[in-house]
């Protein structure tokens, strides 16, 4: 999904009133990460429930700085589950 796209869903279905530079804003300070499209270069939002998590706990007043650390640490959690996994499939 584009920015246009993202907005209208948020709209629609959570209620969530943004703007095209809060979404560029939480991108720049590393909340989100959208892909690109290598024709057009348009940025390219995969993980809509992910957008929609950041931007209703910004909004209830969450610091970005937390939302930050917090999804750090989740992505840490996942990498070290599945060196786990690997870990176990190697020893069997």
């Amino acid at each position: 999904m584009k920015i246009g796209e993202i907005l209208r869903r948020l709209r629609n279905e959570a209620n969530i009133n943004i703007t095209p530079d809060t979404i560029r804003y939480y991108e720049k300070v590393g909340l989100i990460s959208p892909k690109r499209d290598t024709t057009s270069r348009h940025r390219i939002y995969d993980d809509f429930d992910h957008l929609k998590r950041v931007f209703i706990l910004a909004e209830i007043g969450v610091p970005l700085h937390s939302l930050k650390d917090e999804f750090e640490i989740g992505k840490r959690i996942v990498q070290i589950k599945a060196l786990v996994k690997l870990l176990e499939a190697k020893d069997d």
